[in-house]
């Protein structure tokens, strides 16, 4: 979905999350070029978490590595309701699409995009456009309680390996939708509603979306943001007509 970068207001309320300084001074900058006017900074999750009992913000930017709470952390309590945020707060991550496991993780938190290092502020102002006009369609809290944030494991999850043949997945036993009809959807086709029949895997077998999950505009902005490390750019979907789903 193509979003203008000038239809976002800039006055909206941003919070930069990052240990780092020189990055929170660079994302700053490029924020105040880009003339958002309303920018603060946490040097930790801890402080942005302190910083959200007092101030509602309508988008965190936030890094992952970071000592003590971790970004991906940070975000599963925003989306479970366990901080002063509103649950459907837009979020956008600071990572390298080389961290596949990050963006498995962040993609089950349901993140409102990715930044990348070196960030180009035209980039910048695309995200956060598209990142402002996805509707707020967050699962329930459970739903987000059960994602692992912990960097020290997310990193070993075992890979998914898919079979050939027959275009399914040895992740163990049989689904409700092994049945079921299907067919093939390019990514640029595929719309709110769909079900997935097949996981979404990266290049190197990790987990981006399950099977089974009806897609929302948000899922498939995620998926055209990590394109280059997608095993397919073919979906299998079960055939039918599309669910309503959140745009």
């Amino acid at each position: 979905m193509l979003v203008q970068s000038d239809s976002v207001e800039k006055g909206i309320k941003i919070l930069i999350v990052d240990d780092d300084a020189f990055t929170r001074k660079i994302v700053r900058r490029i924020l105040t070029d880009l003339h958002f006017s309303d920018v603060s900074e946490a040097e930790s999750a801890e402080s942005a978490l302190a910083l959200m009992q007092g101030s509602a913000f309508d988008l965190i930017v936030t890094d992952v590595q970071m000592p003590g709470i971790n970004g991906l952390d940070l975000v599963r309590r925003i989306r479970s309701g366990l901080t002063g945020a509103s649950r459907d707060t837009r979020t956008i991550v600071l990572t390298s699409y080389s961290n596949t496991e990050v963006i498995g993780a962040a993609m089950a938190l349901d993140v409102n995009g990715f930044l990348v290092k070196p960030m180009k502020p035209g980039a910048v102002d695309v995200k956060i456009a598209q990142a402002m006009h996805e509707s707020p369609n967050v699962r329930p809290s459970i739903g987000y309680q059960s994602v692992d944030t912990d960097l020290r494991t997310v990193r070993v999850q075992p890979h998914v390996q898919p079979d050939p043949t027959t275009g399914d997945e040895a992740l163990g036993g049989d689904s409700d939708e092994a049945d079921l009809p299907r067919r093939r959807v390019a990514l640029e086709q595929l719309q709110p509603g769909m079900q997935l029949w097949q996981h979404v895997l990266s290049t190197d077998g990790t987990l981006l979306l399950s099977r089974g999950r009806t897609l929302s505009q948000l899922n498939i902005n995620r998926l055209l943001d990590v394109r280059s490390i997608l095993t397919d750019n073919l979906f299998w979907i079960v055939d039918g007509e599309a669910e309503p789903a959140p745009q």
